[in-house]
């Protein structure tokens, strides 16, 4: 019997993406940069690519900077915090009870190269395949057959109807309750429903 798909999401769901003001504390050590203007600076260089959602094009940031963003994410990758700091709580324990169950895949918006230095700086996501969309989720979730999600954000008004969703919610986010899916509020509760749902 083949093993189901999990799509896990990135930001927000096990990257602490409200943490990444840490990142140009990193880079300020190598170059001439103030970590608080650059995240004054950042809301410049947003993306929207669909309505409603925008990412972060830091690779452009970077080079209005001077700087050469390749060379940027290897600094970060070698630095202090690639050691799971920015990772959410549980994220390893959910990775290691799931993963010898399920066929996990990180499932993420954004751009390519900073999404897959995110999920470099988490140590528990080390052998898992990371897909980068620029476009809306719900068109590759829709192919993927019988699958979960895991995320933060509902895939459009309601996930497709070969999805499994399990939404977690990180603390201080609105979320609308009564919905006819589950709602966690740390990847401990996601973790123990799905292995729950597997046996």
């Amino acid at each position: 019997n083949p093993k189901p798909r999990l799509y896990l999401d990135l930001d927000r769901t096990v990257f602490d993406t409200d943490r990444a003001v840490l990142l140009w504390g990193e880079l300020a050590k190598h170059y001439d940069l103030i970590p608080e203007a650059c995240m004054m600076d950042r809301d410049s260089y947003y993306t929207w690519p669909v309505p409603g959602t925008y990412y972060h094009d830091l690779s452009r940031q970077l080079e209005a900077y001077g700087s050469f963003p390749e060379e940027a994410y290897e600094l970060l990758r070698r630095s202090p915090l690639a050691d799971g700091r920015l990772q959410l709580p549980y994220t390893a324990q959910l990775v290691e009870t799931l993963a010898p169950l399920v066929e996990m895949t990180v499932l993420t918006f954004g751009a390519d190269d900073y999404q897959r230095l995110k999920a470099d700086l988490c140590p528990a996501l080390k052998n898992i395949p990371v897909v980068t969309t620029l476009g809306d989720k719900r068109a590759v979730l829709e192919t993927a057959g019988d699958c979960w999600l895991v995320d933060d954000k509902v895939p459009g008004a309601a996930p497709p109807d070969n999805v499994r969703f399990v939404q977690v919610a990180v603390p201080g986010a609105t979320v609308e309750a009564d919905k006819p899916w589950p709602l966690c509020s740390n990847l401990k509760e996601v973790k123990e429903y799905i292995y729950d749902a597997l046996h």
